[in-house]
């Protein structure tokens, strides 16, 4: 294992980060798994100011509000990731739906 991991920086790009190596172990050795986890976004107006909120019926806690869909969106995969890493401290199994072949996902634009 030790010279594996002296040999597998090489196989990196030349700007690759400690991150990088290990995102690219994990992904190597099958530690990453994908799960979906559906976020509900309700579009808020309160003293003139819009706002979102993203909440889930998957991830029992996630909240976040951003002030546009995406900010909302990115703010939710954050916390989603500490409340598994608490999940996964406290060593709780949560069992989520894999993801599936295909799904829909929703393009957001401004035009």
């Amino acid at each position: 294992m030790q010279g594996f991991l002296l040999i597998l920086p090489f196989f990196l790009p030349p700007r690759s980060s400690f991150l990088t190596l290990k995102l690219f172990i994990y992904l190597a050795f099958g530690f990453i798994q994908q799960a979906l986890i559906r976020l509900k976004v309700e579009k808020c107006i309160e003293e003139g100011q819009k706002y979102f909120v993203a909440t889930s019926d998957d991830l029992q806690g996630l909240v976040a509000e951003g002030k546009t869909v995406q900010e909302a969106i990115e703010i939710a995969e954050n916390v989603a990731k500490i409340l598994l890493d608490l999940e996964k401290e406290n060593n709780h199994d949560i069992q989520f739906q894999g993801l599936p072949p295909q799904f829909e996902y929703p393009l957001i634009m401004e035009v």
